[in-house]
Order: C-alpha cells, then structure tokens, then sequence
C-alpha cells in the first residue's frame, strides 16, 4: 500500500513545534520523492545540522511498519543504517528524525560494479547481535504459512537477523561507506533468507536466475548451506516461473498483497527452503526440483 505523500507545510503547527524541540527552527525543509511507505519524507534544514524526516499519522494501517523500524534501529544502527536521533509523536502524527546520510541507490544490474559493495552489507548484516524476540518477529511467524506444513522445523534452524527487503532503493552507497535503509520488515530467522531475498531482487533487475545465484552464491549463509556438488540445479523447474513473473511484472515481494506478491514469497520460500536450508538430518539444502506454481494458484493469506 502506497502513501500520497505531503509536504512539510502542510504538517499541523504543533507537530512542527515538537520537531523543532528537538532540532532548533526548521529553515528549509525538502519532500524528498523517493519511496512510497511515508506520509512525509523531507530533508530539514535548521542553522546548524541537517536531519531526514519520516512519517505517517498514527492510525494509519501501515504505522506498525514504523514502529518497527523505530524498535530495530538501536540494533543496526549505527553499524548499517542510519541512527533514529529523536522521535516525535504529537497531533496523531508519528514521526522519526534521523541522521542525514548521503549516497546513491545501488545498481543491481547484470555486471554491475555495486553488486560487491551490496554482498560487502549482506554479509555484514549477517553478523550483526540477534535482537529478543520481544523486538522483533521470526520467519516462520511471517512466512510459515506460504510452505509446506513439514518446513516448520527447518524454519527454527536459524536465529540470523534479516532485513527481507534488500531492494535497490533500499541500498545506499556512499563516497566512504555504505547504508541499509527503511528496516519496516526486520525478522529473525535462517541466514540463507536474505540472499534468496536478494536473488529475486537480481533478477527483478534483469539477471537470469542462474546468473543471481551465481552472484549471491558466495555469501557464508549459502556456502554453508550448499551439499558439495550441488550448485547444477537453479530454481529446479520454477526457474522459468520466477524470470516470466519478472519479465511481465517486476513488483516488490513484500509489498504486493495479491496473487502475483504470494507467489513471489512462495517461490522464495519453496527455493530456499530447498537450496540452503538443512533437512531433517542436518544436511545442507537439497537442490530438489520443486513444483512448479502458477501465479492464479497461488491463495495463500496475505503477507504480514
């Protein structure tokens, strides 16, 4: 669900009073165009810093998406993303300043020279300390549903924290460093999750499916998961599946809610859990042609 997004001014009078407790008078403030998850997004200006701002009204039915985002930061930042400097919910308004960090969205086209810097996060991200469970959800509680019933087990293998949606407009590389941005689906769960995020993502910009899995193959999490010999089989026989989704309709995989979003997260799910998740006895993943699915086949629940 996309927002309308909304300039600065138009925010109530005591919401901008409540910001400028935080940062001192608001000189200049820029909607910055990018993204579709916040009501606001601008870049604030005052005499002596420069803070990005986003939000939402406190009802609105996406605003536990922020309230994620505000609840793992303490967590990933400032390591990977960028720190949440204050918080400001007045006027039924829910807004988060954070630190301004420059840099451009990645590349994650065939033979991009980003895709390095972009495996240099991933990895990164896989090291980072697992929050409580309090913080934030698992794998299977998001995704369980959208598996076969038998998975389950293989789902509590892993307690790595994921950020589920390594998307390019998610990645920012900078001139020194680089950034993890918008964390409104962090999750706990097997390390191979986001590497097969990320092979979809790859694919969404125009790699072919053994192509992606080439690329993403030398994370640790699919190193470990691999049996030795077993890299021949890409996607099994849902790789055609996957690359005509991607040709027809490029669409995030967790913001799409309908038939084309469930079979996406299937596919995931239905890849990974055969490629680089243990089976029963501890062995890596097993590289087992999966069945095909057709996207109006697909009437699992809805993602959360």
């Amino acid at each position: 669900m996309s927002m309308s997004r909304i300039d600065w001014e138009y925010l109530p009078e005591h919401v901008h009073h409540a910001v400028e407790a935080h940062t001192g008078p608001v000189i200049k403030a820029e909607t910055v165009s990018g993204g579709k998850n916040s009501q606001i997004a601008a870049c604030v200006s005052t005499a002596d810093q420069l803070v990005f701002v986003k939000g939402m009204p406190s009802d609105h039915p996406q605003h536990p998406s922020q309230q994620r985002e505000a609840a793992i930061n303490p967590y990933v930042a400032p390591r990977l993303a960028p720190t949440i400097l204050w918080r400001v919910q007045d006027s039924g308004w829910d807004l988060l300043g954070f630190e301004n960090v420059s840099g451009r969205q990645a590349d994650y086209g065939p033979r991009s020279p980003d895709l390095p810097r972009v495996l240099q996060l991933a990895g990164e991200l896989a090291q980072v300390e697992t929050p409580p469970a309090s913080v934030v959800r698992s794998v299977e509680q998001r995704w369980a549903a959208h598996a076969d019933p038998g998975a389950a087990e293989r789902w509590r293998a892993g307690r790595t924290l994921l950020h589920t949606d390594l998307a390019s407009h998610n990645v920012l590389l900078g001139e020194t460093r680089d950034w993890l941005i918008d964390w409104a689906w962090p999750t706990v769960g097997p390390a191979w999750v986001d590497p097969v995020v990320l092979i979809l993502r790859l694919m969404e910009a125009g790699h072919t499916a053994a192509q992606a899995d080439m690329v993403c193959g030398v994370l640790p999490a699919c190193l470990a998961g691999r049996r030795p010999g077993g890299g021949g089989v890409v996607l099994g026989c849902q790789r055609a599946p996957v690359e005509e989704h991607y040709r027809a309709r490029p669409r995030t995989v967790e913001a799409a809610h309908g038939p084309h979003g469930r079979a996406m997260v299937q596919l995931l799910v239905g890849y990974g859990l055969n490629r680089y998740a243990p089976d029963s006895r501890g062995r890596g993943g097993r590289d087992r042609r999966i069945r095909p699915l057709a996207v109006s086949q697909a009437k699992r629940p809805a993602l959360s």
